[in-house]
């Protein structure tokens, strides 16, 4: 099922690794949402942006158990670290989302790629259409 662009939107490298741009996933629910989509894949998540202040903990609670590896980007990076540290979920600190998908290639060629960042994208991007262009671009160089 193929939904609006930057919404679960479903892109294969050239490798036929799937990458999921949704970007729109400014929230926690939206993230959720996404997460249950695929929660029995192998995922790699990435994470971060302006949350604004709201209570991630629900997110980290649905994650718990899951196969996944957060990678966190944004102003709410050490935040997202500290929660994956209470949640004993892997992380890795990217700072950027190109940092973030040169990692996630450099380290595991098997998961599937999720931009669902539960957070706003004003903290490094104009929009949240800019965000998932450019993870876009990443995830088909």
């Amino acid at each position: 099922m193929q939904l609006d662009a930057h919404r679960q939107e479903e892109l294969f490298d050239k490798g036929g690794r799937l990458w999921v741009n949704d970007s729109k996933a400014t929230n926690v629910d939206a993230t959720i949402q996404a997460i249950h989509r695929y929660k029995d894949k192998t995922l790699s998540l990435i994470l971060g942006g302006d949350d604004k202040g709201v209570s991630l903990e629900p997110l980290f609670e649905v994650l718990q158990g899951l196969n996944l590896h957060i990678f966190a980007i944004g102003s709410n990076q050490t935040r997202l670290m500290n929660l994956a540290k209470t949640f004993g979920i892997k992380a890795s600190a990217c700072k950027t989302l190109k940092n973030a998908c040169q990692k996630i290639k450099q380290e595991d060629s098997n998961s599937v790629v999720l931009l669902s960042p539960a957070a706003a994208s004003l903290d490094q991007f104009n929009s949240y259409i800019a965000r998932g262009d450019e993870f876009k671009k990443f995830a088909l160089l």
